[in-house]
């Protein structure tokens, strides 16, 4: 727009009297004006290049948002097949903690990850005995190895299962990780621990959170999930 107004301007023709009134003051060097336009041209090409290369994708970026609450549907108890227990068809009550993740961002947020980074004791303390571990997507395969990356969309969300636990079960909440078999602990134990969660995506910024898991065991709805 600028060179347009530019060439218009210095092309028009000159009223009677102007060209008078411009010879008594400066003379103008028809010279210089290819160099400005050259220039402002050049200046004109580089912001449209910043805007495309770094302000657009910035301004329309995906964006990650978690979100708790200790009730439905963060928290999500449902009957279930214990397939180890014999007969096969014995169905038994499950209490799932979940955690909301949200795309408040401008476009698709590309193969997200959810991972329990670190676990630690009730005073901060990291705990050896745990690994990272992936994190189950809802309404993926619990059996694939590894947990699927899942794509979320504009203003898209979808929960993920931190833990569960199982009516009259051994007293364990489970880590809702992948079924390969790691030689480390998979579940925890009546006590108070520290998750710090991160999720992040192919184009999206990590976004991590810490959590205080509250496991009291008393039953297996006896569990409470904080943010810290």
């Amino acid at each position: 727009m600028i060179v347009f107004f530019l060439l218009a301007w210095y092309g028009a023709p000159s009223l009677p009297g102007q060209e008078a009134a411009a010879d008594q003051t400066t003379e103008y060097d028809d010279n210089t004006l290819p160099f400005w336009l050259a220039g402002i041209g050049t200046l004109a090409l580089a912001s449209v290049g910043f805007y495309i290369e770094i302000i657009k994708p910035w301004w329309n970026r995906p964006k990650l948002s978690l979100k708790f609450d200790n009730k439905e549907p963060y928290c999500r108890e449902a009957a279930v097949k214990l397939e180890q227990i014999q007969p096969p068809d014995n169905i038994t009550l499950a209490y799932y903690i979940r955690i909301r993740v949200t795309n408040i961002g401008k476009s698709v947020a590309k193969r997200c990850v959810a991972k329990l980074a670190e676990v630690a004791d009730d005073s901060g303390k990291t705990l050896s005995d745990y690994d990272p571990w992936a994190l189950h997507w809802v309404g993926t395969d619990w059996h694939q190895v590894p947990f699927s990356a899942i794509d979320l969309n504009q203003n898209e969300y979808e929960y993920f299962d931190v833990s569960y636990t199982i009516q009259g079960k051994s007293g364990l909440a489970i880590i809702s990780k992948d079924k390969s078999l790691r030689g480390i602990n998979p579940w925890f134990t009546k006590g108070e621990y520290i998750l710090q969660i991160t999720v992040y995506g192919d184009n999206c910024k990590p976004v991590t959170q810490k959590y205080r898991l509250i496991w009291g065991a008393s039953d297996h709805k006896d569990i409470k999930l904080e943010a810290l």
